[in-house]
């Protein structure tokens, strides 16, 4: 791998992190009389077949855990330092004046009546993604030396281990981040997510390309040992037997991530298996091989594959790699709605014009910001969403607000419109909340680089 390629997978791999900790909630809008309607809390309903957990016996809101007494609720506000990025040269984003979101935010929630009749006073850190020591020190500071009910945001990038020391050393409920095998069963407390966790996406993935035919014949797998051998083992294969496929064989690479020589060269010995066992489909546990697309290709593999991790990779290699594009034209991936999709939706332009009614925010689409003006929607997209889930299991919570009574309220939800999400439920066992999986075809063609297009609407994978 060159020095420039190189550097290109650092900065994708950081902004990545970004854009999934950077996304969710839920706004106001304006009625003809020019009041401000708020519609941050979303009407629910059960998820089918499920008896909804009893509300708590009605009391008055007393001091009821920490960070609650009987006239407000504090709430840590974690996100990450955009600023110190572009200093370290890493990436250069706008979000505009987050800190000035939430506060718009959480003041139309206070208008509202609050959490459960509390009044909810923030607490707002940043903290840089590149570095362990800078999450853990934000973890300090908000459980400990503040003392917060709950903490709205996640952990991302190469810092994402700190989110053990909010979700399970220091015992605090989580709004944001997203679900992974390596840390979600660790959480001593609730942790509900926003996005899609990657165990269910694998699932969801799979079960759609199935139902495209995209798993007949015969099928290997192909995972990065030093992330992905686990999720294989314990994810992917396990789905497949379930959806009645027989997998041939299971590569595993063990070459150090970045390695891109030693991967070229180990790709070819597989290619040879694949070669002399006739695979048809190559199904890519990818993350640190997502050159191998390329490698396979090279060694003149011409099956189907399908890539089972986000499919923001598969999206953006044109510009990663240096090899011409065309080598990944037909690969498949696992993507979400389009921001066309997630713009016109409900709950999204309810987020956004809370923002344009009570702060003069100019909300634009994505597409239509001008360069260097801020994105408002990036920045806006996880209060509304982290927001809206705590004030319906707040607000079912009631007066004796505490860890328990709030995962009663978690359970209930069921259905839950939520900004930038088609599709989205929380219930008993299941708190990540984004059910929303298409299947898209990368098309060489598509833009300078090619880019992943859709072949499947928006479907429903609760």
């Amino acid at each position: 791998m060159t020095a420039r390629t190189r550097q290109h997978f650092v900065v994708l791999f950081v902004v990545l992190a970004l854009v999934a900790a950077a996304c969710s909630d839920d706004g106001g809008t304006e009625t003809g009389t020019g009041e401000t309607t708020t519609t941050t809390t979303t009407t629910t309903t059960a998820a089918p077949g499920d008896d909804p957990p009893e509300p708590p016996e009605e009391v008055a809101p007393f001091d009821s855990y920490r960070g609650v007494t009987a006239d407000t609720i504090t709430v840590g506000v974690l996100t990450t330092d955009l600023d110190e990025l572009r200093e370290l040269g890493l990436v250069d984003i706008n979000q505009g004046d987050r800190e000035l979101i939430w506060q718009t935010m959480i003041d139309d929630v206070n208008a509202d009546g609050g959490i459960a009749g509390r009044q909810v006073e923030m607490v707002y850190r940043e903290y840089n993604p590149v570095f362990t020591a800078s999450a853990d020190d934000a973890c300090i500071e908000l459980t400990q030396d503040n003392e917060v009910f709950i903490v709205l945001g996640g952990v991302a990038g190469p810092a994402i281990d700190s989110i053990l020391c909010f979700v399970e050393q220091q015992e605090h409920m989580v709004i944001g981040g997203t679900h992974t095998p390596a840390h979600y069963p660790k959480a001593t407390m609730p942790w509900v997510s926003t996005v899609m966790s990657s165990p269910r996406r694998h699932q969801g993935t799979l079960a759609l390309y199935q139902e495209l035919g995209l798993l007949d014949g015969r099928v290997a797998t192909y995972d990065d040992s030093s992330e992905h051998e686990t999720v294989t083992e314990d994810v992917v294969l396990p789905a497949l037997s379930e959806l009645g496929i027989d997998v041939v064989q299971s590569f595993t690479s063990n070459v150090p991530q970045g390695d891109e020589v030693a991967l070229a060269e180990q790709a070819s010995v597989y290619a040879e298996v694949i070669d002399d066992e006739n695979i048809d489909t190559l199904i890519i546990i990818q993350s640190g091989i997502a050159f191998g697309i390329a490698h396979m290709r090279e060694n003149g593999f011409t099956g189907t594959i399908l890539a089972i991790d986000t499919g923001t990779q598969v999206n953006t290699i044109g510009g990663l790699d240096e090899r011409p594009p065309s080598l990944y034209d037909g690969a498949y991936a696992p993507m979400g709605a389009s921001r066309d999709e997630s713009w016109e939706l409900d709950a999204s332009q309810a987020c956004y014009d809370l923002l344009r009614n009570n702060a003069g925010i100019d909300v634009l689409h994505p597409d239509e910001v001008p360069e260097g003006d801020p994105d408002w929607v990036a920045g806006a997209t996880a209060p509304c969403q982290y927001l809206s889930v705590l004030k319906a299991a707040g607000d079912f919570a009631g007066g004796d607000l505490n860890p328990t009574t709030f995962r009663a309220g978690l359970d209930q939800i069921g259905k839950i419109e939520l900004a930038n999400v088609v599709f989205a439920s929380i219930s008993a066992g299941k708190y990540d909340a984004d059910n929303s999986l298409r299947i898209g075809q990368f098309d060489f063609t598509s833009g300078e680089i090619g880019k992943l297009e859709p072949v499947t609407d928006v479907d429903s994978v609760d």
